[in-house]
This record gives C-alpha cells, sequence and structure tokens, in this order.
C-alpha cells in the first residue's frame, strides 16, 4: 500500500474538520424544515480523492484544503465536483480567492472563476499583449449603460472584445449595490477572458 493510499484511506475513515458529510434534498419533515441526508460514503471518498490530489498540486496540506472546501457543504455534488476540476484543470488558489462556488437568488449554485483567478491566467497566457476598456458614459459618477472589454493577444490580427450591459448583467447581491461600476467592468472583463483563453 503506497503512501497515497494510506492517507486517502485515513482521510475517509477519520473525520477530519468540516469533513463533507451531507447533502441537501427536498425531503421535509413535519416542521416543514428541510432534512439532510448523509452523503453516500463512494461519494464521499471520491471527493476526498480529489481533494487530497489537488493539495498535492497546489503544495498545500489537504485538511487546509478540506477545511476551505467545507464552506460548501450544502451544495449539490455536481457542483462540489465542478469546483474541484476548475481548481485542477486550471491549478487556481482557492485561497488567494480565484475561485469559487457562487449560489444565485434562485438557490441554484455554479463553480466560477473569480475576477482574480481570470487576471492571473491572462497574465499568464504568452500571447496576452495588452487589455482596454470603452464605457458608455464619459463620466465616471455615471453608470454606464455597457463597458466593453477588448484583449489583445500577439497570435491575433485584432483584438478578443465583448461588450457587458448592466441592465442584463446587474444582480440583488450586495456587491452590486455597492460597486455597480467595478462589477460592470468586473463582468466585461470575465467574459471577455473566456472568450480570449477559450476557458
Amino acid at each position: 500500500m503506497n503512501k497515497r493510499t494510506q492517507i486517502l484511506k485515513q482521510m475517509t475513515s477519520e473525520k477530519l474538520p468540516n469533513l463533507i458529510e451531507y447533502q441537501p434534498t427536498s425531503i421535509k419533515s413535519n416542521s416543514e424544515e428541510p432534512m439532510l441526508v448523509p452523503m453516500p460514503a463512494e461519494h464521499q471518498a471520491l471527493l476526498n480523492e480529489h481533494i487530497f490530489a489537488i493539495a498535492e498540486c497546489l503544495k498545500i496540506k489537504a485538511s487546509y484544503l478540506q477545511v476551505w472546501f467545507g464552506k460548501f457543504e450544502h451544495a449539490p455534488l455536481v457542483n462540489q465536483m465542478s469546483l474541484l476540476r476548475l481548481i485542477e484543470q486550471y491549478s487556481l488558489d482557492p485561497f488567494l480567492e480565484e475561485v469559487d462556488l457562487v449560489q444565485y437568488e434562485d438557490q441554484s449554485w455554479q463553480a466560477a472563476i473569480t475576477t482574480q483567478g481570470y487576471a492571473r491566467l491572462v497574465n499568464a497566457c504568452p500571447q496576452f499583449k495588452g487589455i482596454a476598456y470603452s464605457y458608455s458614459e464619459p463620466d465616471s459618477n455615471v453608470i454606464s449603460a455597457w463597458i466593453e472589454c477588448a484583449i489583445y493577444r500577439t497570435d491575433r490580427d485584432g483584438p478578443i472584445t465583448v461588450r457587458e450591459y448592466y441592465v442584463e448583467a446587474r444582480r440583488e447581491s450586495i456587491a452590486w449595490q455597492k460597486m455597480p461600476r467595478r462589477m460592470l467592468r468586473n463582468r466585461a472583463f470575465q467574459q471577455c477572458a473566456k472568450m480570449a483563453l477559450g476557458i
């Protein structure tokens, strides 16, 4: 039995802090409070295996990553796996807030690369040449109806350009209420980075 197998066996047999053990369901008790059903052992073992592999890749302790990951214990398993897949595929550091699992107003979940994550990936791209923004309103005190982001690459004749509209992008979150201009700019950058990097 190799070292990795031994550690995996220990992780699945011992309860670490914030170990993912529950999944939300639509089952309700007599008091109409949602009940939590234990996660099947094979699912828990699968998550632990991925967490261990990612921790090894990022050169951090698996227990640290598991504690961070524990805050998403109520998210559906498929979204938890998507989050781990993003971290693994792009070597994103969750402790630098480069990736997140977001819950929207309709209670749905989505694994997402953050602005910090896209900034690192864009700057790490050898073909990255520069970035520019355009605004519908020249006055910085007015919320722009749209913001356009253009990313330049050395292997393209022209920039990759994406325009995001405030009325379509805005959400009811606190961040959008407090920083609508920054959030719209971030949204334009994220969408443009997706197109420029093929993510």
